[in-house]
């Protein structure tokens, strides 16, 4: 059985962001129930019946969406595997032999990344995944792509990076050229 140096589990359990859900779905589907059994819709031109149901039914789907969201992530002597469920169903892996630079570090979500979340261009250099907070395992690949892993166990990742770091091969420091 192979075991795992570092093994994070995060989801979204941000009381604010579910009472904007809460806030929100109150609000269209009241509006909804009023067009549909109350005196009418707000304004001139009310959308089709069919239309605010389908609606209300993809607007229930985003609670279960973020309910089940999660972002898992593992460290071993082999590398590091992520994923970032339910957008992926299969684990993320990089070796250590594909690993240049590996360290924890504290960035901006907002201005580096636009915010949390799955951030990235497909075909980009720079990749961030990341649910709540502002530190994350920041990997440089040896094919100069960057990607930005968020933790909330920054300590105890940084811990690990630097033991593993000596059996793997990898530098568990920034790169010189950020640090400045």
């Amino acid at each position: 059985m192979k075991t795992r140096d570092f093994t994070e589990v995060q989801r979204m359990r941000i009381w604010w962001v579910w009472g904007l859900l809460g806030v929100l779905m109150l609000m269209y589907s009241y509006a909804a129930f009023r067009q549909w059994y109350g005196p009418g819709s707000w304004g001139n031109n009310h959308a089709p019946d069919w239309m605010l149901g389908v609606v209300l039914v993809f607007l229930l789907f985003i609670p279960v969406f973020v309910f089940i969201m999660k972002l898992e992530t593992r460290l071993d002597a082999e590398g590091v595997s992520f994923r970032f469920f339910p957008l992926h169903r299969r684990w993320q892996k990089f070796a250590w032999s594909e690993v240049e630079r590996a360290w924890v570090r504290k960035y901006r979500p907002i201005a580096e990344y636009g915010g949390w979340g799955f951030r990235g261009l497909p075909g980009g250099n720079s990749r961030a995944y990341s649910i709540i907070g502002d530190y994350g395992i920041q990997l440089l690949l040896k094919n100069g792509k960057r990607i930005l892993i968020g933790t909330q166990n920054a300590l105890q990742a940084e811990q690990v990076l630097e033991r593993l770091s000596e059996k793997a091969g990898f530098i568990p420091e920034a790169d010189p050229a950020e640090k400045s």
